[in-house]
């Protein structure tokens, strides 16, 4: 193939329609590398696994997070388990938080914690790992699901620390 006689014409010009196919596609990879830089860096992806979302987020529904530093209580965020598993919970518990659960409730720092979002009541699980009142270590959240009696949350596997975290959940259900 004589790449001159492709790109040029008898004149030596550049050949337009040859030149705006090359625009096109040199237009098209940064594209492709510009949103693949945004999944990577900034936004992901994940799919919720079971009902211990509902009744915000339902089993089987596609979501989008946003990778960044800054979580506060009560944002539903993407969790990557140190076994592969991944989650989608609510943050209830800061560094340096005291939880307690009784009578179905859940206590934040002595006083009872408002929660409009969740569905059934806060009962600690027979495999429970954690003795309350518990104080949320630095670096670590308590996260639990808003159906509280069907979800593996914190007061079954622990506290998570924010490394385990992949961002906050930004698909409104």
């Amino acid at each position: 193939m004589n790449f001159d006689a492709d790109v040029f014409d008898e004149k030596g010009s550049v050949n337009k329609n040859k030149r705006n196919r090359l625009i096109i596609v040199i237009g098209l990879l940064i594209l492709i590398a510009a949103v693949g830089a945004v999944f990577i860096f900034v936004l992901g992806i994940t799919k919720v696994q079971g009902i211990s979302m509902e009744p915000n987020f339902h089993d089987k529904q596609t979501v989008l997070y946003l990778r960044h530093s800054s979580l506060e209580r009560g944002d539903v965020v993407g969790i990557k388990m140190t076994n592969g598993d991944a989650y989608i919970k609510r943050i209830i518990g800061l560094p340096g938080d005291e939880i307690d659960i009784k009578d179905g409730k859940v206590y934040l720092n002595g006083e009872l914690l408002q929660e409009d979002y969740i569905q059934g009541s806060t009962y600690l699980p027979a495999d429970n790992k954690i003795s309350y009142p518990f104080t949320v270590e630095e670096g670590t959240y308590f996260v639990m699901g808003d159906n509280r009696e069907h979800s593996d949350d914190s007061r079954t596997f622990g506290p998570v620390a924010k490394r385990q975290i992949e961002g906050e959940i930004i698909t409104n259900p």
